[in-house]
């Protein structure tokens, strides 16, 4: 009897924290892949999320940062945006032909609901680089994992981390001017500011994901580098080049005339003798 007492108390134990160990929140997953080769390409974004996220009215926003060697054409995401293929975020004017080493990174917002799977595209294009002395003839460009937000309708009494597992103890507000989420913090904390909270604190109760990644490709491509140590001879050759054909053309312009004037003068003669 006591031996059946000690079985039914173990049994109480362990069966909550087998049913709360099979009841946690699974992680959405995240497919990357890098199409093609070249360099104007597409980040290929497939998200899927759990059957507990799906009819809980959750937005999320995966936050795109690309490093100094990639940009976007704003033309052309303003028209996917226009054919609705895309909702996203982006910086209104993007300098097209500077080169990497006076570049900056830039971040992109992409916008998107809890469904079960949802797959879309951006158009990256890879700036070219400057001419280095080293013998370096391919840059490596990589790009960094994105990081995803969600924001979820959900009762007072529950609460995200029932249905997500998160990535951080606080939430974030989205900054429209920076492109980007911030830490909200609370009023109590020491390191709120009154000015950043009353700017930031509009676009909040973003919470940041932990995800499981799926990198279908690499991420990172290399970029050719041209040597300046070629610099020199090839603009000599281009100018010397140059001269010879221009002086080539211009006595050509000489000649042609002058042949053309003599067949002339020829048929005028023959001519005068007939009569």
């Amino acid at each position: 009897m006591f031996l059946a007492m000690i079985y039914l108390l173990l049994l109480l134990i362990v069966l909550p924290n087998s049913n709360s160990c099979n009841q946690l929140p699974s992680k959405p997953i995240v497919g990357l892949q890098l199409s093609e080769d070249g360099m104007h390409r597409e980040i290929i974004y497939t998200v899927q999320f759990a059957d507990t996220l799906i009819d809980k009215n959750c937005q999320y926003v995966l936050e795109q940062l690309l490093p100094a060697g990639v940009y976007i054409s704003v033309d052309q995401l303003d028209e996917l945006k226009r054919l609705k293929k895309l909702s996203a975020t982006y910086p209104k004017f993007i300098d097209i032909e500077s080169p990497t080493e006076k570049s900056s990174p830039l971040n992109v917002l992409l916008y998107g609901k809890s469904q079960s799977i949802e797959v879309f595209k951006l158009p990256i294009h890879y700036r070219y680089h400057l001419p280095s002395k080293k013998n370096n003839k391919f840059a490596t460009v990589e790009i960094p994992i994105p990081k995803l937000y969600i924001k979820c309708e959900i009762q007072e009494n529950n609460s995200i981390e029932d249905l997500v597992e998160t990535a951080s103890k606080h939430n974030y507000c989205q900054s429209e001017a920076s492109i980007s989420f911030i830490v909200r913090f609370n009023e109590n904390e020491s390191n709120s500011t009154p000015d950043s909270s009353l700017q930031v604190h509009e676009n909040c109760d973003w919470y940041l994901i932990d995800v499981h990644i799926q990198l279908k490709t690499d991420l990172r491509a290399d970029i050719p580098i041209g040597n300046e140590k070629a610099f020199p001879p090839i603009l000599y050759a281009t100018i010397i080049l140059s001269w010879i054909i221009s002086l080539y053309t211009v006595s050509r312009t000489h000649v042609i005339p002058r042949r053309i004037n003599y067949k002339l003068e020829e048929q005028r003669i023959l001519q005068n003798k007939i009569k």
